[in-house]
C-alpha cells in the first residue's frame, strides 16, 4: 500500500464575524437628530450609506461605532456625549 504525503495544509475559512445592525430610529435617538437630518447627512457623504432591510434603513454597527469614534462621539444608552 502507497504512503500518501500531505504538503500542503488544508486552508482554514476565516470565522463568520456576526455584525450588529443600527436602525435609523436608533440612530436618530442616539444623535438626537431628525430623519430628514440623518438624510441630509447621508447625501451629503458626512453619514454613510445605510442598507435597505425589508422597510428600514439599516447601518453595521461597526460601521456606526467607527464614525461616532472619529468624531468623538460616545454612543451609549441613547444618549449622546461630547469626548473631550
Amino acid at each position: 500500500m502507497p504512503t500518501t504525503t500531505i504538503t500542503t495544509l488544508p486552508v482554514i475559512p476565516e470565522p463568520l464575524v456576526l455584525d450588529g445592525i443600527v436602525y435609523q430610529s436608533d440612530l436618530c435617538i442616539w444623535l438626537k437628530k431628525s430623519p430628514v437630518t440623518l438624510w441630509r447627512w447621508v447625501k451629503s457623504g458626512y453619514l454613510p450609506q445605510p442598507a435597505k432591510l425589508g422597510q428600514y434603513h439599516v447601518w453595521p454597527a461597526s460601521q456606526i461605532a467607527e464614525w461616532a469614534r472619529e468624531r468623538g462621539l460616545l454612543l451609549t444608552s441613547g444618549m449622546r456625549h461630547t469626548c473631550k
